[in-house]
């Protein structure tokens, strides 16, 4: 089926246009339902777009607005107003008397794939985006999540709309040569009237963009309209209106927001770890007699251990059944004093935060010097955000370590408020994964410690090493802690271990102890928890009569192999089917909760069923606080100075409000601080 498209060049037809889809400044019953993208090109340094066409459908007919990279290669009649010259001073992508303030109206409902670029191009133009209906990659990853997210899967495979890719559709094989030659926007807009090698003149150039362009707004609207009833059928609709449609732009708000860096600190931290990392790497040559050794070739330092040196093998890959040097395996090496192993293990924590934090945080950062992230809504199956690269948001937040063990020069000090004047302001629900297994399960024992304020890896040590419970009192649990440090740590693996089905073999390999000990520290813990051991029964056999897991608000997870033959294959299913419910009812906490802090009031106010509001929560937009980032179970925002105090305790208000709404068995809080850098307001 060939659907029309209206080119849209001049002001004229933009009036014209306008009259039929928005008339009187509201959307017309035809029109009020919309499918909207752009095409652009992205300076990543100055983070600023240059739009080709702003193209939009209804399913019927498709309607391609001409933007400023557009406008500039056109040839009009004497007197004629292109519609997206720079000079027009009634761009339609740049003022509200044309397109700028159907852009802006929340009343025409918009669908689009991936909200963040185009809203990101639009506000340059025109201001904010308003009206978001659905982002088609959020809502494909209720319906299918177990597949990649992206618009010309998801629209094949629903809706049978076949997209053609950017080059399949404008690559071109220049005369006398062999490799494929994909064209900018600016050569296919151009064409052979200014480049003379391209295959095609401007004129048919923009022709095909045009017919490539409206396919995108065209197959985010069918693709839109299917998931919509989709998601009310598995009753998924009302959350994701609720939760996930105003997440998606919180989210790129706080991505355009960015994070500042104190460029001092962080020179120093990474000169001191290339100190450490050339140091570590010397000793090791020195001690092997081999000057040139990779530290990081497995194959050579496999060579080196089990083969030069004879050390016996401790861990094999569960695959390839070699033998294996991961973290686990050479922390059992370095505590029978193998220095080699130790040197490794150091080398190795120094080289990942030269790799994956330091060099990026010091090289990457715009041209304001901030530093930018891409957090993906739609990507981690138990709803989770993940962060990593797409254009210049290269830095993965998420892994950035949470233990000092793990981050020896406390990466967090570096972080700081973008903005003079500014403090930030961490909120961190401490061992949420925790208080969230005792929601679920109900476990006594559990709910006993957090409801008394206890410490539970005191209360697992106590049980599985026989240790005299110090009790309630403070001085004395701090007493134990110092006195059984090395046992509360052990409880701690198995606390969090075991929330997540850990084998005994692996539980022996983290403990470094034997896999019959192991199966005893996992027994007591359960006959400990036997609500916990019970619950999680109950969820793999729920898994396995409906092959899903499910979080209490109904988001699923699909385990075709909860059955399979292999056991390995059935375990790994078994562990998902216990894991998902816990991990995702966090994610979907803490999305409510960035959503109170970034929109306020008029947002709590659409979620009815809380019986908890923070009447004084606009005062954080009124003082400009602002969310930054969300790592692990923390959140960052900055705050004025002068407002910091005040804003810690709406912030602390905002986090006990989403937990009182959440947990009804067990008592909970978050822990909120404030300083100059993101270490000293988290302690």
């Amino acid at each position: 089926m060939k659907i029309p498209i209206t080119s849209v060049q001049t002001v004229k037809e933009a009036k014209a246009v306008l009259a039929r889809i928005y008339p009187n400044g509201a959307p017309s019953e035809e029109w009020s339902h919309v499918g909207l993208d752009t095409e652009y090109t992205y300076d990543a340094q100055k983070r600023t777009y240059r739009i080709y066409y702003m193209q939009i459908s209804n399913g019927k007919e498709n309607i391609c607005i001409d933007g400023p990279g557009t406008s500039e290669a056109r040839t009009f009649a004497e007197g004629e107003l292109p519609c997206g010259s720079p000079l027009n001073p009634l761009n339609p992508l740049n003022l509200p008397e044309l397109f700028g303030k159907w852009i802006n109206d929340p009343k025409v409902l918009k669908y689009i794939s991936t909200v963040g670029a185009e809203y990101r191009a639009l506000k340059q133009y025109a201001g904010e985006l308003r009206g978001l209906y659905i982002d088609t990659e959020v809502a494909d990853a209720f319906i299918d999540e177990n597949r990649h997210h992206n618009l010309k899967l998801a629209a094949s495979e629903s809706c049978d709309i076949f997209m053609r890719t950017f080059s399949d559709t404008f690559g071109y094989i220049p005369e006398g040569k062999k490799a494929l030659v994909v064209p900018n926007m600016d050569e296919i807009v151009w064409g052979s009237d200014k480049y003379p090698y391209m295959p095609w003149t401007g004129a048919e150039g923009r022709k095909k963009a045009e017919k490539y362009a409206c396919l995108d707004p065209y197959a985010s609207f069918k693709l839109g309209e299917w998931q919509i009833e989709k998601l009310k059928k598995i009753h998924m609709w009302d959350w994701y209106r609720k939760v996930e449609r105003q997440f998606a732009i919180t989210l790129v708000r706080m991505e355009d927001r960015g994070i500042g860096i104190d460029e001092k600190a962080l020179k120093h931290i990474r000169r001191t770890n290339l100190g450490n990392l050339l140091r570590t790497r010397h000793l090791f040559r020195g001690l092997v007699d081999k000057p040139n050794m990779n530290l990081r070739s497995a194959p050579q330092l496999k060579a080196l251990f089990f083969d030069d040196l004879g050390w016996e093998v401790v861990k094999r890959s569960k695959k390839t059944k070699q033998p294996s040097l991961d973290k686990e395996a050479l922390s059992v090496y370095a505590d029978d004093n193998y220095q080699l192993a130790k040197l490794l293990i150091e080398h190795r924590l120094y080289a990942h935060e030269e790799s994956s934090f330091l060099k990026k945080m010091d090289e990457w950062r715009d041209e304001d010097g901030l530093l930018r992230t891409k957090f993906w809504q739609a990507v981690v199956v138990t709803g989770r955000l993940s962060s990593g690269a797409r254009r210049d948001r290269k830095t993965n937040f998420q892994n950035i370590p949470a233990m000092k063990e793990k981050d020896p020069y406390t990466i967090r000090q570096v972080f700081t408020p973008t903005k003079p004047g500014y403090k930030l302001i961490v909120g961190d629900m401490k061992q949420i994964e925790l208080y969230v297994l005792a929601e679920l399960s109900g476990d006594k024992v559990m709910c006993r410690v957090f409801n008394s304020n206890g410490d539970q890896h005191i209360t697992t040590a106590c049980k599985i090493f026989k240790l005299k419970d110090p009790g309630l009192d403070k001085a004395a649990q701090e007493v134990f802690k110092e006195k059984y440090d090395s046992q509360r740590k052990k409880a701690k693996v198995i606390n969090f271990g075991l929330n997540y089905l850990m084998s005994a073999q692996t539980l022996a390999t983290r403990l470094k102890c034997s896999d019959e000990q192991a199966q005893q520290y996992i027994d007591a813990y359960f006959e400990l928890y036997s609500g916990v051991a019970e619950w999680q029964q109950e969820a793999i056999q729920f898994a396995r009569d409906h092959g899903y897991s499910r979080t209490r608000i109904g988001r699923r997870r699909r385990l075709p192999e909860i059955d399979a033959p292999e056991q390995w294959i059935r375990e790994h299913a078994e562990r998902q089917a216990v894991n998902f419910p816990v991990q995702g009812e966090v994610a979907e906490l803490l999305k409510v909760v960035m959503n109170i802090l970034e929109h306020g009031s008029k947002y709590m106010k659409s979620i009815p069923e809380w019986t908890e509001q923070v009447p004084n929560v606009d005062k954080l937009k009124e003082h400009g606080c602002e969310l930054l980032l969300q790592v692990h179970d923390e959140v960052v925002l900055q705050t004025p100075e002068e407002y910091v105090e005040e804003d810690t305790v709406i912030v602390q208000a905002v986090m006990a409000a989403a937990l009182h709404n959440m947990f009804k068995k067990v008592k909970t809080g978050a822990s909120v601080g404030n300083g100059d850098n993101w270490s000293e307001a988290k302690h």
